[in-house]
């Protein structure tokens, strides 16, 4: 794969974690007793993106490769058509709480079943530790929002 679809791939990946943090925080609006906890996901998902644009200067710089038989094109692009769906509906319609919660735990579900963080191929130990860090960030996410919804629920 040569450096400039790399570097597309990675925009687009951390776009998505821009359209994850812009619905989190449309949430953080509809549910103002839960806005802090909306708040807080979207400013880490947009953390996210930042980590993934450092990640793109180290492709630039040719410090990182791609796993090519991880990377799925076609997920990364159903995933941010899925997140745009996402955004129209939220700011037209009402929605609940639960549904909202739902969406979340579907979202975060999917980006560590697909794997999107685990795309590269470095011996960088900072582009390991990064990769890890996304990874973590979203199991932690989706146990905040199981949290949240057992809360609901009960």
């Amino acid at each position: 794969m040569d450096q400039e679809n790399e570097t597309r791939i990675l925009e687009m990946l951390a776009k998505n974690e821009k359209l994850v943090g812009d619905l989190y925080k449309i949430y953080s609006e509809k549910f103002p007793g839960y806005e802090d906890f909306w708040l807080g996901l979207s400013v880490e998902e947009t953390e996210h993106a930042t980590w993934i644009y450092e990640l793109n200067k180290k492709v630039k710089e040719g410090q990182v490769s791609f796993k090519k038989e991880r990377f799925n094109l076609y997920a990364v692009e159903n995933f941010r058509n899925y997140m745009k769906e996402m955004l129209t509906a939220s700011q037209k319609q009402e929605i609940t709480l639960e549904s909202a919660l739902s969406n979340s735990l579907n979202i975060e579900s999917a980006l560590l079943e697909r794997k999107f963080f685990e795309v590269f191929e470095s011996d960088a130990g900072e582009i390991k530790e990064v990769l890890n860090l996304l990874a973590i960030s979203t199991k932690k996410h989706l146990g905040r929002v199981k949290d949240a919804w057992n809360k609901i629920k009960q």
